[in-house]
């Protein structure tokens, strides 16, 4: 699930006019859709017949490749041969949604693009009429991550965050990378109970050493979860690992992500019946730990509800 702020923005695109147009919207918000920009190629064989195309234009490109072709399209609804613009692209789309259809005549085409080194013109391709907009980094713990992971969905609103999984027949396993606050973990947890799935919960980046582990979570979860955590496993400590926005620079990373690629793989490999624990469950791309643990700690750490991550030597 991808999250996003109130103050990102959905990159969208008049195709034609107000009057007599489509209405072309990214099905999530943010800057990625501006990479994206449609053509448009009528019918010379079936009048009122056309074709729209998807095609990526990173900035600098020489070449515009097709991601998504849609022909034979109508702007007529019902229509017999079922090409009603809005059904085929809003049920076979991954980028793009249609949200109006004005009139019922196609559009113009869009002159064929010419590839260049210099990025194309709107008058070569559509490109958005309102940009998309990252908005402001979410980060894990607070008040904009929060609501964006659990939002109040009004009637007729986009379904966001946490609510999409409700539309998902099955799902196996919940990882929020970073996300430690008690409420929210504990909400986490039982939404896994009903849905009869399993979250991975990662343990808080600052307790940094096994002193501050033991201070803050030997007494059990009540520091780490709120309520009963039959749905939950918490993981210690974060993993190092190349970082690849700090030119492969070594970073700290939430154990989760790392952990569901071994309870994945280990369910493939072994079957569902064998613990994704031990020595031969190595975690792909680590280099190591934060917290370095040996035997009498790890005897301290496990039986309070901490599953420890070691580095063990080959």
């Amino acid at each position: 699930m991808r999250l996003a702020g109130t103050d990102a923005v959905t990159a969208s695109v008049t195709v034609g006019t107000a009057a007599d147009g489509l209405v072309l919207t990214a099905q999530s918000p943010g800057a990625w859709a501006n990479n994206y920009w449609i053509a448009i190629k009528n019918s010379t064989l079936s009048p009122g017949r056309f074709r729209l195309q998807v095609l990526s234009v990173p900035p600098g490109a020489t070449s515009y490749p097709v991601v998504e072709s849609f022909e034979n399209l109508s702007m007529l609804s019902p229509n017999p041969q079922g090409r009603y613009v809005s059904d085929v692209i809003n049920n076979s789309s991954s980028i793009i949604d249609v949200t109006t259809v004005n009139g019922t005549t196609p559009p113009s085409d869009t002159p064929t693009p010419v590839p260049s080194s210099a990025l194309p013109t709107p008058s070569s391709l559509l490109s958005a009429t309102t940009k998309g907009v990252d908005g402001l980094a979410l980060t894990p713990n607070s008040a904009n991550f929060e609501s964006a992971l659990q939002p109040t969905i009004a009637a007729g609103s986009p379904i966001t965050g946490l609510h999409l999984l409700d539309s998902v027949d099955l799902f196996n396993l919940l990882c929020v990378p970073g996300e430690t606050a008690p409420a929210t973990v504990g909400t986490l947890d039982a939404y896994c109970g009903v849905r009869r799935a399993f979250y991975i919960a990662d343990t808080d980046q600052s307790v940094n050493s096994f002193a501050l582990a033991q201070s803050k979570y030997g007494s059990g979860l009540g520091g780490l979860l709120s309520g009963a955590g039959n749905n939950t496993a918490f993981y210690f400590p974060w993993i190092l690992a190349p970082d690849p926005l700090k030119q492969n620079a070594m970073g700290q990373f939430p154990p989760s992500g790392f952990v569901a690629g071994m309870f994945a793989t280990t369910d493939a490999n072994r079957g569902v019946w064998k613990a994704p624990a031990g020595t031969e469950t190595a975690l792909v791309g680590a280099t190591g730990v934060t917290v370095p643990l040996n035997d009498a700690q790890n005897g301290v750490l496990n039986p309070v509800g901490l599953n420890c991550i070691r580095n063990f030597k080959v």
